[in-house]
């Protein structure tokens, strides 16, 4: 069975002097530690210099994870997540990593 796939808005920041010219984006999810999708972006995008933007990426994800990690969650409904991943800038072929985590509060109705 294929896992389901989308195409979502990330938001990515430089806050550099300099336009950011990304690309490719490559990038894995993570709730309570479980690997749930992984995504690549599909576009370049140029992010200005110290602004944000939001850049489409294909995202799959693991719905088995998902599902078990439904069943198990605490009775406040919090999943800590990380987002990981190397970011390619320009035409260099170079790869910056970068990561990203917290927590969120599910409500399931």
């Amino acid at each position: 069975m294929q896992p389901p796939s989308s195409i979502s808005p990330l938001v990515s920041a430089t806050p550099g002097a300099w336009p950011l010219p990304l690309q490719k984006l490559r990038f894995q999810i993570q709730f309570n530690g479980l690997d749930v999708a992984q995504g690549v972006s599909t576009a370049p995008v140029t992010i200005a210099a110290q602004q944000q933007a939001q850049v489409p990426v294909q995202v799959e994800v693991n719905s088995a994870t998902l599902l078990s990690l439904i069943a198990t969650l605490p009775s406040d409904g919090t999943v800590r997540y990380m987002i990981q991943g190397t970011a390619e800038i320009g035409q260099t072929m170079l790869q910056i990593p970068f990561s990203h985590s917290g927590a969120v509060r599910l409500i399931l109705q």
